[in-house]
């Protein structure tokens, strides 16, 4: 998650207010968002090539203070544990899709029972163990 700061932050209460300070309060309610996500959620994600994985999120909120993270501005992160290979896009639920067809590159809570529902059934038949 974005909202790059120079120095670590200590505790999420502190990444909150210096993310606020530095980049507003659109991208400090993001990362309180992304923070708040329960362990066990699905997240997808898009690569380079427009594939889509998917994910279970495992752990709570973490600072990144690598110099990779900084530079790619993801320092907020998640213990996440992905699917071995991209989710063939005939089997991607189509909530999923229209989420991804809007546009934009930040956070979105994709909001469709049918595709949690998929999400779910594909995880269980398909997911990492």
């Amino acid at each position: 998650m974005g909202g790059r700061l120079d120095a670590p932050a200590s505790d999420l209460d502190e990444a909150v207010r210096r993310v606020e300070r530095e980049h507003g309060e659109r991208v400090a309610a993001r990362l309180e968002r992304f923070a708040a996500l329960p362990v066990g959620d699905f997240v997808w994600t898009r690569d380079a090539d427009a594939e889509l994985w998917l994910g279970r999120i495992e752990g709570e909120w973490a600072f990144d203070a690598s110099a990779p993270g900084w530079e790619a501005d993801l320092q907020h992160v998640r213990a996440c544990r992905w699917t071995d290979a991209p989710v063939p896009l005939p089997e991607v639920p189509a909530g999923v899709l229209a989420t991804f067809a809007r546009g934009g590159r930040n956070f979105q809570r994709i909001r469709d029972a049918e595709a949690e529902a998929v999400t779910s059934r594909w995880w269980d038949e398909h997911g990492s163990p």
